[in-house]
């Protein structure tokens, strides 16, 4: 693999999928980033084995296809440290390993990496089925919102989730999460609907964040899939995708049933109130303060 491109590019693309990266993990290999680069220029994914993040660049000149797994944060400072606008990257083979020379001017740096044949296989956008497309802005709000009533008892995956609720009059998505003390619900329209689930779709709740988080300020729409694995995978192996312009992130469904939040939802009839959000939510602040008699 050999190419050029912009550091500001490179950069960018490495921060948008370091959220992936194993941070404490049995396999080394999983404290890395996967660069492959072809003609139309260079993708570059990061997972932890429950969420997957893909990135492509494509102002990019590719002398030399190939692909190329060496450690994350490595290769992030290496990028950050370079005062050149443009970098060259370029692997070669050193046994079952490649190394990785990151060069800029007069500077180069080595980094060693792994075999690539030891990255883990993970579902492509393209083998994940479309189900629905919404808008981003409201996407990162709904899923914010929901995220922040989700549980963080490991020991109760299913109220560790955010439950995606497709419905068909009027296309839409209740983005649901629950811990059994609070309840957070947003409805956002479809953009379209080719395949709306019957069935809930849960996903960890961490991953919510970090797509919050990630298409902060995004706009367009967000492009939802689902793939149903082979029986023979066992439980856990489904994967929902998300893609909005040049990224895309899968993550592992949870396996489970969520609870039948619309029996503790309360009907929309009796009083309204209206408030100043931030206003409440000091006076919330200062009676959490305020000491117990």
């Amino acid at each position: 693999m050999k190419l050029t491109m912009s550091a500001k590019s490179l950069g960018a693309g490495l921060k948008t999928v370091t959220p992936a990266v194993a941070t404490r993990s049995g396999l080394p290999i999983l404290s890395g980033v996967r660069l492959e680069a072809s003609e139309g220029g260079i993708a570059i994914e990061a997972t932890d084995l429950e969420l997957t993040a893909r990135c492509s660049v494509n102002d990019v000149v590719t002398q030399t296809p190939g692909v190329a797994v060496v450690p994350a944060k490595a290769l992030a400072k290496a990028v950050a440290s370079m005062s050149e606008p443009e970098v060259e990257l370029e692997s070669t083979p050193n046994q079952e390993r490649a190394a990785l020379h990151v060069r800029a001017g007069t500077r180069t740096l080595t980094l060693q990496g792994w075999a690539i044949q030891d990255w883990p296989a993970i579902p492509r956008l393209s083998e994940i089925a479309p189900l629905a497309s919404v808008d981003a802005a409201a996407a990162v709000e709904a899923l914010a919102r929901a995220a922040a009533c989700a549980s963080d008892d490991e020991a109760r995956p299913v109220l560790g989730a955010v439950a995606l609720f497709f419905g068909q009059d009027p296309p839409c998505v209740e983005v649901v999460a629950t811990d059994s003390y609070r309840l957070g619900a947003v409805r956002i329209p479809l953009a379209s609907a080719p395949g709306v689930p019957e069935s809930p779709l849960l996903v960890p709740a961490r991953a919510c964040r970090v797509l919050a988080r990630q298409l902060k300020g995004a706009r367009g729409v967000l492009e939802i899939r689902a793939l149903q694995a082979p029986a023979e995978r066992g439980p856990g192996a489904d994967q929902v995708g998300f893609a909005v312009t040049e990224t895309d992130w899968t993550v592992r469904k949870v396996d489970g049933e969520f609870p039948n939040w619309r029996q503790v939802m309360p009907e929309p009839t009796g009083g309204l109130l209206e408030f100043d959000p931030g206003e409440l939510a000091a006076i919330v602040r200062g009676l959490a303060r305020a000491p117990i008699a």
